[in-house]
């Protein structure tokens, strides 16, 4: 099959014109490269060019961009498909303020990712949080259930939709054809973070797309599994959809910059030709080499963990649950030692995340994560690093539904010690990150089920964005008085 790249293409034959620039950007098609770290910048800046005649224009496509685009519709098999550049937190924004009117009431995945939360807010709308259902043993989320989002549309059948998370940080999804017709025949818009899906389009061994199940607008995350590079992200229209494709190119020029990366759109060019590419290779053929990639670690000696039925997870996921006395952040930061480097860690578990590629483990890295594995099993296990705390702090509730959430704090903040913190209400949000699932919006208080868990996640080890160190103690912004402006 002969590569179809024309964005990237186009990129190549401008540079081997060997162009002087008398545009931006300032460092003149990389002629000068800052502090002369020629090894880092070179090769990349010969290629970071501007809007210039035959290389088209992101916000107005007409050429090169729009046949780009056009090539990853096809392969998706969607109605309009955006490249974008501020990835999937852009394209997140820019789907959810394009479907809905200001004060609009919609449903909302209660584990939605932190941009989702802030598309939200910009729009105006009115959230009514639905709560996923959780595995116990891990506390992972596995999506929602179409019982819980009939029993919300009987309480709220003025909802104008749902925003969903399908797969999971961690890969765990389950079919929503039946809860998308459901939401349509209510007159609903259906809306999926699918930033984790990008590759689903591959082959059928991998979980089906919501797309390819009825989504009315799906954002692919493409960085995230295909090889594009960072912030490289495609939103995605419905071939069926009644989202104006006026009003998602609108929202894309709100929520992207005015001078997009050209290196970056053209990697999404090519990882779209790489995923095509990558049809070639038989199911039978994906299916076997995940059963070895399986064997190896697991005769490494890990636990791996799969979702009960009827429930999917991604192959190209690996979770790996930690021995009992153990949290995730000790393996990981082992595995960090010897040079292997995870995507995330939890209390409970390390997530892998493999490239979509049959390229069996060199020994060299299986010797490594045994080493890492076994110098783990010399620590002796500690009654602290047992967690007491549930696993499903989402399913408490204490945002008021149906109310729009406020984008900003312009009240009177304070610093404060966390542990003397119990019962403030927060000036912002406080984000586990990764996954990036705020624990708490801010206005919130922080009490509950979920201050007990926060306080853990950090004292075993996790990253939280909201919460940081000074002289020694963990500290929070919390708000003073109950006034701000939304």
């Amino acid at each position: 099959m002969v590569p179809n790249t024309p964005l990237l293409d186009a990129l190549l034959a401008h540079h081997q014109k060997k162009p002087v620039s008398f545009h931006v950007p300032g460092h003149k098609n990389g002629r000068i490269v800052p502090y002369a770290k020629e090894t880092i910048f070179t090769s990349i800046l010969n290629y970071d060019f501007t809007e210039l005649p035959g290389l088209d224009d992101l916000h107005a496509p007409e050429g090169v961009i729009q046949e780009a685009q056009n090539l990853a519709s096809s392969f998706y098999q969607s109605g309009h498909t955006f490249f974008l550049t501020g990835g999937s937190t852009s394209g997140n924004q820019a789907m959810i303020f394009s479907a809905f009117e200001k004060g609009a009431a919609v449903f909302v995945q209660r584990d939605a990712h932190v941009s989702v939360i802030n598309g939200i807010r910009l729009a105006g709308l009115k959230p009514i949080f639905l709560m996923p259902a959780v595995e116990k043993t891990t506390g992972l989320s596995l999506g929602l259930e179409i019982q819980t989002v009939k029993r919300a549309y009987h309480l709220y059948p003025e909802a104008e939709g749902i925003v969903l998370t399908s797969p999971s940080y961690f890969g765990v999804s389950s079919s929503l054809r039946e809860l998308i017709s459901f939401v349509h025949d209510k007159g609903g818009l259906v809306l999926v973070d699918e930033a984790h899906g990008a590759h689903f389009a591959v082959n059928e061994y991998f979980p089906v797309s919501s797309l390819a199940e009825g989504a009315d607008a799906v954002v692919h995350s493409a960085h995230k599994t295909l090889p594009a590079m960072t912030m490289g992200a495609y939103l995605h229209i419905g071939s069926n959809s009644r989202i104006s494709f006026e009003a998602v190119q609108a929202a894309c020029a709100v929520f992207q910059s005015s001078s997009p990366s050209y290196p970056i759109m053209a990697s999404l060019d090519a990882a779209r030709q790489y995923a095509v590419d990558q049809q070639q290779v038989s199911t039978e053929q994906w299916k076997q080499y995940f059963i070895q990639v399986k064997e190896d670690i697991q005769n490494i000696g890990f636990e791996l963990y799969t979702p009960p039925s009827p429930y999917h997870k991604d192959p190209l996921k690996c979770i790996i649950r930690t021995p009992a006395g153990y949290t995730g952040w000790e393996l990981a930061s082992l595995l960090e030692e010897e040079g292997l480097y995870p995507e995330l860690a939890t209390m409970k578990t390390v997530l892998l995340i493999l490239p979509l590629e049959r390229t069996n483990w060199p020994e060299e890295w299986k010797n490594r994560a045994s080493k890492a594995l076994k110098r783990l099993q010399q620590k002796s296990p500690s009654k602290q690093r047992s967690s007491t705390v549930p696993l499903s702090p989402f399913l408490e509730k204490s945002i008021t539904e149906g109310q729009v959430l406020p984008a900003v704090f312009r009240g009177k903040r304070q610093n404060k010690i966390l542990a003397e913190a119990k019962s403030c209400t927060a000036a912002s949000d406080i984000i586990p990150y990764p996954p990036g699932v705020p624990l708490f919006f801010k206005g919130e208080v922080l009490e509950g089920g979920r201050w007990d868990f926060l306080n853990e996640w950090i004292h075993q080890g996790g990253r939280v964005q909201g919460i940081y160190q000074h002289q020694g103690f963990w500290k929070v912004k919390t708000i003073m008085e109950d006034t701000y402006d939304l």
